[in-house]
């Protein structure tokens, strides 16, 4: 007895499939219009089993994570700051491979978090230079706006004057915008 409560199931196994072509013809059920089965999923054991971080697959003795990589700023295909677990052949234990501009070291990991603390401390200084340059540029920007605006109109004393109205009017309003919300 069918215990299959979806009748439709049962249907398909009690009749065996029979097909129709377009012009009337029975196919086989080898033409039957349903796509083949997927491949089977390849076998779990592909993985590295001496390091969860290890890309490679398969038996292995080289062992290598993902390469962490900041990315080239104009695009290309290297970058210019990486790091990278790896391990050869149980010879040593595993190391960092940290890769800078034209450099590479070898580094345990106290020699790891000694790089990231040199770069900590530089993250200062750099954002420091990218103030000191959004000022400059907008500096720049600013004066050539003034020389082009004193070329087409002839008159620095006018341009200037209503430069320093403008500044005065953007103060005012901040200081108004400050005591309002006191």
């Amino acid at each position: 007895m069918n215990t299959n409560l979806n009748p439709t199931k049962a249907h398909h196994r009690a009749v065996p499939p029979t097909f129709t072509r377009n012009s009337g013809a029975p196919c086989t059920p080898t033409n039957t219009p349903h796509p083949p089965a997927p491949p089977a999923p390849a076998p779990a054991d592909t993985t590295c089993t001496a390091y969860s971080w290890c890309v490679e697959t398969g038996p292995d003795h080289i062992h290598f994570s993902p390469n962490h990589t900041i990315p080239d700023p104009r695009g290309g295909k290297d970058g210019y700051l990486g790091v990278q677990l790896m391990e050869f052949d149980g010879t040593r234990p595993p190391h960092a491979g940290f890769q800078g501009p034209d450099t590479w070291s070898d580094l345990d990991s106290a020699g790891l978090r000694r790089e990231i603390t040199r770069i900590r401390e530089h993250l200062p200084v750099l954002e420091a230079l990218a103030n000191q340059l959004a000022a400059d540029e907008l500096d720049w920007e600013i004066n050539r706006i003034v020389r082009a605006e004193i070329e087409r109109t002839g008159d620095a004393t006018a341009v200037l004057s209503h430069i320093l109205h403008l500044f005065r009017q953007a103060r005012a309003e901040a200081e108004a915008e400050g005591e309002a919300g006191r």
